[in-house]
């Protein structure tokens, strides 16, 4: 708009000031690129003055996706933010020698070791919304024996808006990371709402599974707690962690195979459950691929009689519990997993 301007200017006036015509066209560049260099110095300027100290420890982050560019702006623009961005690790070969906010993409994950030692990076930043496990696996795998702090950054809902703050509040990596298996929210709540004051029958309730639940059951003041568990010792055992006596004399015992059919609706009319835990399962895998007739007979016409027994008498709430156990993929036996749980 301004060349516009000074090129009408100069078509009008041009004549009586014995000014070239031209004059506005060869200016703009010039004009331009003084503009640009103004702007340029002023952002370094401010840039110097809100990021990190030199003497903040350095960071390499790894990531160069939009999580990374945003996290590695908010640390450059933080005077007080704990680290400093010395170096970018991107898997993308696209991104390799790209700059954000000055901070180069140095490599992939193989030149991980060698950025670090280069720079003298005391932490490395995974700067992804939900990490792989087998991702973090290799990292931790290329890192080797270096003595690194990894952390990772804060979900991405925490980058904007209000808890914009939060987005330098990293955290270390956990075992879950690595692994895979995450911690689960529990809404104390939802779950205080329909074991409170109902009769609740565990099955298994002897076994690793199905005692640790009668434990946690209890904290939410059932109306009566029922154990079902065909082995007399293991359901001893839980009534002894649980009410601190053994004696298997009184109603919240229960010796029954989930296998008889028969057996099973009489305790089901007999003592009405409202929510059922079906935790009786047989688990060993090898033991099973060894024995399928006996895996069969528990894991499926077991859980089937459970079911039947259930919704014979209106059972409110059935939760079926199994392991994340698996056979080896050209095998198969039968599972608990698949069954209707609510």
């Amino acid at each position: 708009m301004v060349t516009i301007v000074v090129q009408a200017f100069l078509l009008i006036l041009g004549v009586w000031l014995h000014m070239p015509r031209s004059i506005g066209l060869i200016a703009f560049p010039f004009a331009w690129l003084f503009m640009a260099a103004v702007r340029y110095l002023k952002r370094m300027y401010v840039e110097s003055k809100s990021k990190p100290s030199e003497h903040a420890p350095h960071a390499v982050v790894y990531g160069a996706g939009f999580l990374g560019n945003t996290l590695v702006t908010q640390m450059l623009q933080d005077k007080d933010s704990p680290y400093l961005p010395v170096a970018i690790i991107d898997d993308d070969p696209a991104k390799k020698h790209l700059r954000i906010s000055s901070v180069p993409v140095a490599g992939n994950l193989t030149d991980l070791p060698a950025v670090l030692r280069r720079e003298r990076a005391q932490v490395l930043i995974i700067a992804m919304a939900d990490p792989d496990p087998e991702l973090m696996h290799r990292i931790r795998e290329e890192l080797g024996d270096a003595q690194v702090r990894i952390l990772t950054a804060p979900p991405l809902k925490d980058m904007f808006g209000a808890s914009a703050r939060r987005a330098l509040d990293l955290r270390d990596i956990r075992l879950e990371d690595i692994v895979g298996h995450r911690p689960v929210d529990i809404n104390v709540e939802g779950i205080a709402r329909y074991l409170t004051d109902k009769r609740v029958l565990v099955t298994g309730a002897g076994g690793s599974i199905g005692s640790e639940l009668c434990r946690q059951i209890t904290h939410f003041a059932p109306r009566e707690l029922i154990m079902l568990d065909r082995d007399e010792s293991n359901v001893q055992a839980t009534q002894i962690s649980i009410t601190g006596r053994g004696l298997l004399d009184g109603p919240d015992t229960v010796l029954a195979d989930i296998r008889d059919e028969e057996a099973l609706r009489r305790i089901f009319r007999q003592r009405r459950p409202q929510v059922v835990f079906h935790a009786a399962a047989l688990k060993h895998v090898s033991l099973l691929e060894q024995y399928p007739d006996e895996a069969w007979k528990t894991n499926v016409l077991g859980s089937r009689n459970v079911l039947q027994a259930a919704a014979e008498v209106g059972v409110e709430v059935f939760v079926n519990v199994s392991t994340d156990k698996g056979p080896t993929p050209p095998r198969c036996w039968a599972t608990p997993s698949g069954w209707p749980r609510r």
